[in-house]
């Protein structure tokens, strides 16, 4: 049997060099100084992080050949575990997101406290990972500044950004969801919800959350104030949606749990976590740490439960575009019950109505979601990029608002000004687009006020044709469009949920028959008990 390091890394995959130091004495009968000199040997296919703290001088060593890949990560944060239980929480929780989160969500899901001098921050540990090369920020277009594995190609991220797009949409019905149910069981202060993307993070101690509420159930109270009134309690809650939960992805949460309970200061507090599904692993250290461990389905029921599924199965395929249109009504029908999750669908599901009308009216050619990127960053993104023949190559923006809501004055001066410009500048680079027929276009299912109108009129006045053409759409004139269509679902889906006023599209227009079974899915009180006991 070979004693070289890289035979050793090749079984083991990437791992401490005492862990090679240690075979390298037990199966092949060297000292430890020798096993030592044999690693400082190493050939240069053999790398070594630095900069990260672990147990008596070690360092985490791997092949070339295997970084970033899936096992790297999960050697790394195993290694980490017992050293530096805050560095391997924060990349747990990383990479059961797929590599890939927003900054501000970072600081929520790492587990870190924000201002415990004891315990480094979320900002210190992002710092040191970046410092090590194993994470960097990036700015990713129509979301702001991200957290991701370092030395990732545009490429590579293309699927990762994808995927934590649809994540995110996903998650946030999923909070308005679990908002209202908590709300509607006086879990919380009916008023006092907060959500990690409206407003301030909610923070609970030193913490910060995906949802948070002070509480005046009995069990969590604590005291009285000086006011005389009780001391609330508080409820908070993270959420993952897409992946099933692993131990290692929980770790961050339960840190938050643990550290939180030792605060004397901190109210008594309700921990829950509601994801897809967990590993049994997680499971089980969920109940063990006094966490409700709930998923979609034990709140509200199966039906639900696969509407979230199937709507980030559809917002993945924004590549291809390849979606039935009677998806788009299930998803209404069965999400559209939750606070504020209409508005959200029309903002993520418009441009693949757009996408489906310019393919089947104008035969064209369709990408979704195109990005131009300069100097490794997003510089703008194309909606909907269409490819007709005859030379002609539209950019549309969709902006999928309330039926006779108007679009604010500061978007469409940002397209005008801003967007059109830096587009028409990359396609002027590209050796296959810069002789076509440019169009930009703004495709909007409500309108635009008086001041919008008067600036694309001015910049439509400046504008030489023979340069490329600026056009509005506005949600009559789609409507136009879709009864041009031979494709009662889409048109019926347009006008239902897009166009019609939101009171009267349930009268003016009956769902198919496939999204009416609404008897067979329990309502959000059902599962109370359930969740209960498993907190107990």
């Amino acid at each position: 049997m070979t004693a070289s390091v890289e035979s050793i890394l090749e079984r083991l995959g990437p791992c401490l060099t005492s862990d090679v130091i240690r075979v390298l004495v037990a199966e092949h009968g060297m000292s430890p100084a020798t096993a030592r000199q044999r690693i400082t040997r190493r050939p240069s296919t053999i790398k070594v992080l630095t900069r990260l703290p672990f147990p008596k001088n070690a360092k985490f060593i791997y092949h070339q050949n295997d970084y970033g890949a899936p096992r790297f990560w999960a050697n790394l944060v195993k290694a980490l575990e017992d050293s530096s239980p805050s560095y391997s929480a924060a990349l747990g929780a990383l990479s059961i997101r797929g590599g890939i989160m927003p900054l501000r969500h970072f600081y929520i899901a790492c587990g870190a406290p924000m201002n415990l001098t004891r315990h480094p921050s979320p900002e210190s540990i992002l710092q040191s990972l970046v410092a090590a090369t194993l994470l960097e920020r990036r700015e990713v277009e129509g979301t702001g500044e991200c957290v991701c594995y370092a030395k990732r190609d545009d490429a590579y991220l293309e699927v990762p950004i994808a995927d934590m797009r649809a994540r995110l949409i996903a998650e946030k019905i999923m909070l308005s969801a679990v908002k209202q149910w908590a709300r509607t069981l006086a879990l919380g202060s009916w008023d006092k919800f907060e959500m990690r993307d409206t407003g301030d993070m909610p923070q609970v101690g030193t913490f910060g959350w995906d949802l948070a509420a002070p509480s005046y159930l009995s069990p969590l109270l604590s005291g009285v104030m000086p006011s005389g009134k009780p001391k609330p309690g508080f409820i908070v809650c993270d959420l993952l949606l897409g992946r099933t939960q692993t131990a290692s992805g929980l770790a961050a949460f339960l840190r938050k749990c643990a550290t939180l309970r030792s605060l004397s200061r901190v109210g008594r507090t309700f921990f829950f976590f509601v994801a897809e599904g967990y590993s049994d692993e997680a499971f089980r250290a969920a109940r063990s740490a006094g966490i409700v461990p709930a998923t979609t389905e034990s709140l509200f029921g199966a039906e639900l439960a696969r509407a979230f599924t199937e709507l980030v199965m559809v917002l993945k395929k924004a590549a291809t575009a390849a979606v039935d249109p009677g998806k788009f009504e299930y998803l209404f029908s069965q999400l559209g019950k939750i606070e504020g999750a209409a508005n959200s669908l029309r903002g993520a599901l418009f441009e693949f109505v757009v996408a489906d009308l310019v393919r089947k009216l104008w035969g064209a050619e369709v990408r979704m979601n195109y990005k131009f990127r300069e100097a490794g960053k997003d510089i703008a993104e194309v909606d909907v990029l269409a490819l007709l023949p005859g030379r002609m190559i539209y950019f549309i923006e969709c902006k999928g608002n309330s039926p006779y809501q108007l679009l604010g004055d500061e978007e469409v001066k940002q397209w005008l000004t801003s967007r059109i410009p830096t587009i028409r500048r990359k396609v002027l680079e590209h050796p296959d687009w810069k002789n076509l027929d440019m169009h930009f276009e703004l495709w909007v299912s409500g309108n635009l006020s008086d001041e919008a109108s008067r600036m694309i009129a001015e910049h439509q006045a400046r504008l030489s044709t023979n340069k490329y053409t600026i056009q509005v759409r506005n949600g009559l004139e789609i409507g136009r469009l879709a009864d041009e269509l031979k494709d009662p679902t889409l048109r019926h889906v347009l006008h239902a949920h897009f166009l019609q006023h939101p009171l009267a599209a349930e009268e003016l227009l009956a769902p198919p028959e496939c999204v009416t079974k609404e008897a067979s899915t329990p309502s959000v009180s059902d599962h109370l008990g359930q969740l209960l006991l498993t907190a107990e």
